[in-house]
């Protein structure tokens, strides 16, 4: 799980930096590009976590639908907390990568079920 804690941490300080402190050059990249990678990347990594903590149990749907519901909700947050921030606002289109983006998570969370715990 520490992978996921550790990416988790990444996504908060960086949905929570001020505009002002972000990197030069960010800005070139697709914000929704990012957004729905960031959370594509807690979705798997929360779930092989999971699965890894549960090996043996063949737990598997819940803990799949905990990871991607986990990365949806901590998107949630983040647009909602950067409203708070200078220089930053909180998206529904943000938002809406960001769910894009865990739920595509699922097929690969599924490969990596079937090919590595079973």
């Amino acid at each position: 799980m520490l992978p996921a804690w550790l990416w988790s941490i990444f996504v908060v300080i960086g949905s929570l930096t001020p505009s002002d402190a972000i990197p030069e050059g960010l800005e070139q990249l697709s914000d929704k590009g990012i957004h729905f990678f960031l959370h594509f990347v807690v979705a798997l990594l929360t779930a092989i976590g999971l699965m890894k903590a549960n090996h043996g149990r063949g737990q598997y749907v819940p803990i799949i639908i905990v990871a991607v519901v986990y990365s949806i909700l901590l998107g949630a947050c983040m647009e909602f907390l950067q409203g708070f921030i200078p220089g930053r606002f909180g998206d529904v289109l943000d938002f809406a990568a960001d769910a894009i983006g865990a739920s595509l998570a699922v097929p690969l969370i599924l490969l990596y079920t079937y090919r590595c715990i079973d």
